[in-house]
């Protein structure tokens, strides 16, 4: 078994790594412990530690945190969609995926009673654990992980330097199955009073095509009072399928009070390769 291009858990990665590769992994000869198939000897280098999850997602993440020494935790769930292969950040290309993923594994880093990162992989890479202590929790709902994912997010307002794990911890439940999910995305993008967690909520919603996505941000690019925030907005409605974003970008082009707003539209609008884009500017230009 030739092994791909690995993905350290310790590696140099910056806060938000929602870094996405085929699903995790693993049996280590050394721990003796057989996991489901499509994990098993996908971990390489470290100590694995597998036990159900005791009905509370929560308190097995606080009791792992309260441990000396810094340990690795990780479930898997469904996805919505699937996230394609990444390894280390980039695009594995050793593999050709013909069917969006069906599962995901969440990979959190815990210290100190703190979550200090977190990771998505999906089932295409090797996971170099580096000699780190990692606990795999079976028996994780979709629901469970939300409703942690959820409460982290909402807990890091309050936590100063905690920006960065509230915005990876929303880059991991965007990829979660289920209303649930997209319900919090949809009221974060809408009400969150962190202007960056709104923007990054409006373009990872542009992922799901669901009933009140394109209305959320729409109502964004015309009632949000941060600029960043509609320039976001603007961005996932370029990234919405063609015969939905489109029309929308036009609109704002055509009828949006700022005329910045226009501008940027207008720009989206020229990187389209929808043919009423293309219209569209040609008519803008010969008036």
């Amino acid at each position: 078994h030739a092994r791909q291009r690995g993905d350290r858990l310790h590696g140099r990665a910056p806060e938000v790594e929602a870094t996405v590769t085929r699903a995790l992994l693993f049996t280590l000869l050394l721990t003796g412990v057989t996991l489901p198939v499509h994990t098993q000897d996908r971990v390489v280098g470290g100590h694995v530690d597998t036990h159900p999850a005791a009905g509370s997602l929560p308190r097995e993440v606080a009791a792992l945190a309260s441990r000396p020494s810094p340990v690795w935790l990780a479930y898997q769930v469904p996805t919505a969609g699937g996230p394609e292969e990444m390894c280390e950040g980039r695009s594995a290309r050793t593999a050709v995926r013909l069917a969006p993923a069906a599962r995901m594994t969440v990979v959190a880093e815990l210290d100190r009673g703190l979550v200090h990162r977190l990771r998505i992989v999906t089932d295409g890479c090797d996971i170099d654990a580096e000699g780190a202590e990692l606990t795999w929790l079976t028996g994780v709902t979709s629901a469970m992980s939300a409703d942690w994912l959820t409460a982290l997010i909402a807990q890091a307002a309050s936590r100063p330097g905690a920006r960065d794990i509230a915005g990876s911890a929303l880059a991991v439940l965007a990829w979660h199955d289920g209303p649930q999910p997209l319900a919090t995305l949809i009221a974060i993008a809408r009400r969150d009073a962190r202007p960056r967690l709104r923007g990054q909520a409006l373009v990872l919603l542009a992922r799901r095509a669901s009933a009140g996505v394109a209305a959320t941000i729409t109502s964004a690019v015309d009632t949000d009072p941060d600029a960043q925030v509609r320039q976001q907005a603007l961005l996932a409605l370029s990234r919405l399928p063609a015969a939905e974003g489109t029309p929308l970008l036009i609109r704002v082009a055509e009828t949006h009070a700022s005329p910045v707003v226009r501008r940027e539209a207008v720009r989206w609008l020229g990187r389209s390769r929808d043919p009423r884009a293309l219209d569209y500017l040609e008519a803008l230009l010969a008036r």
